[in-house]
């Protein structure tokens, strides 16, 4: 569980990037709570991206995004890849994902090495994950990336739900 007021910034080197948080191995689930009086918590500049979930791990955060599109109480910023990275699923030797929920995240800037450039919220259309009320903004690449998986085990669906003209409430 993270709260309010962590700052992880510059894990890794240009030699060898790091995400700044990772919740990769063995179905772990990352919970990331703060609300709008509290002190931001901010992963940034950091050489790999912001945030990695991948295996069966799951996340959750909850957030709400700021006056200006780079400010909010949870944000993923100036990271060398994605902001937010999920790649649960797809293959017969990975269990079904734990399901993720984002709302209200900040994802801004991203990619900034180059090249390949980054997304603010990069996910395999396998991932179990819904995204509301989030802002990813000047991303060198794209705001959502919802991305193809190789070896797609038989019967994976797709699992990424950024809501409807209704309760979406995203900004790309």
């Amino acid at each position: 569980t993270m709260g309010e007021g962590v700052r992880v910034r510059k894990s890794g080197t240009n030699n060898q990037p790091r995400f700044g948080v990772s919740v990769t191995d063995g179905g772990g689930f990352l919970t990331i709570a703060v609300a709008a009086n509290e002190k931001p918590t901010v992963i940034e500049e950091n050489t790999g991206g912001g945030i990695a979930v991948g295996g069966p791990s799951g996340i959750s955060i909850k957030g709400v995004p700021g006056a200006n599109p780079d400010q909010g109480s949870v944000v993923l910023m100036q990271n060398g890849g994605p902001g937010l990275q999920i790649g649960q699923g797809g293959t017969v030797a990975i269990p079904v994902p734990l399901a993720s929920d984002i709302d209200g995240l900040v994802s801004y800037g991203n990619g900034t090495i180059k090249p390949p450039g980054a997304s603010g919220i990069r996910v395999t259309w396998t991932s179990k994950v819904k995204i509301r009320n989030s802002v990813t903004l000047a991303n060198s690449n794209h705001g959502i990336h919802v991305a193809p998986v190789l070896n797609v085990a038989v019967g994976a669906t797709v699992g990424v739900d950024l809501g409807s003209a209704g309760d979406g409430h995203n900004t790309v």
